[in-house]
């Protein structure tokens, strides 16, 4: 079992395995520099190291599940007010795993659950390209506006459609909304 907690000694938070536990006291060790120390557990809770790639970014975070909470690749979390896809499970090995219990885990990898699309915009002869980003479960109708410009014409792999969820689109065209 592990925690992820501000270590005295190299004042960073990292994850510690827990070496002796009572109660909501544990003695853990530092993963990062061996230092030995105590910590208060949460109990009834796995807390699990998020890596979160966002903008071609990487960023490190915490949370906490129900021990017995199943993760799987593909599912959303919410955390604040983004919702993220979990791309990878890190088992306590440190292998990689499609799905598991949230005590069985050590890290998750987390993207936004978004989807980026280009909108063509035909102007004066020339066509240029906006690029939007959107959730990927939201319904784009023809007629919608997107960060100012009207949909005329929505394509998948199976042609052109009146409406669909973001994760089927492969490209739009549209128009300045006036």
């Amino acid at each position: 079992m592990e925690l992820f907690v501000k270590c005295p000694a190299c004042d960073k938070k990292e994850r510690h395995s827990i070496i002796t536990h009572k109660g909501k006291e544990a003695v853990v060790k530092c993963s990062r520099c061996g230092a030995l120390h105590y910590a208060q557990a949460k109990e009834g809770k796995a807390e699990l190291m998020l890596v979160i790639s966002k903008g071609g970014k990487v960023s490190k975070g915490f949370m906490s599940f129900d021990p017995s909470e199943k993760i799987t690749v593909g599912q959303v979390i919410a955390r604040g007010k983004t919702r993220y896809e979990v791309r990878a499970i890190e088992d306590h090995e440190g292998g990689r795993v499609p799905e598991s219990k949230a005590s069985d885990a050590r890290a998750i990898w987390l993207a936004p659950y978004t989807k980026k699309l280009s909108i063509s915009v035909h102007l004066e002869g020339k066509t240029k390209a906006y690029s939007v980003e959107l959730p990927k479960d939201m319904v784009v109708r023809k007629g919608n506006i997107v960060k100012g410009l009207r949909i005329t014409e929505i394509s998948t792999a199976r042609g052109e459609v009146e409406e669909v969820e973001v994760n089927r689109i492969l490209g739009m065209r549209g128009n300045l909304a006036s």
